[in-house]
């Protein structure tokens, strides 16, 4: 009986520990940073195709959350009201200006589109 008291102690404080430890998550993260930290997209062909329709597009805050203003890129048809919206999420660089292309080619297309910025 003893002994199994020493085995749940020893497990149990081995989780408490793993618990306790970096998170591996937060490692890759970090990693993954390092790595590509020289990296810049690239240009696409999707910049040779022309558009079916004008665009306005602009930068929209659309949403607080805990004190913090959630902004993105919005982009609309001109001249179609209530076109179908596509949400547009980024790349490992963020909202940038080759987000915001393929944003306005999307919306070019018919769709009311929203580039979302998941790191602001």
């Amino acid at each position: 009986m003893h002994q199994l008291r020493r085995v749940f102690l020893v497990v149990g404080l081995s989780l408490l520990l793993a618990a306790c430890s970096d998170s591996p998550e937060e490692d890759f993260i970090d990693r993954m940073d390092r790595e590509h930290e020289g990296d810049v997209p690239v240009e696409n062909a999707a910049q040779n195709i022309k558009q079916s329709v004008e665009v306005s597009g602009e930068e929209v805050q659309y949403a607080t959350v805990d004190g913090q203003t959630i902004s993105g890129y919005l982009a609309r048809p001109e001249g179609i009201k209530n076109a179908p919206g596509i949400i547009v999420i980024h790349e490992w660089w963020g909202l940038n200006d080759n987000i915001r292309m393929m944003t306005n080619k999307l919306a070019g297309e018919g769709y009311t589109a929203l580039a979302v910025d998941l790191y602001k």
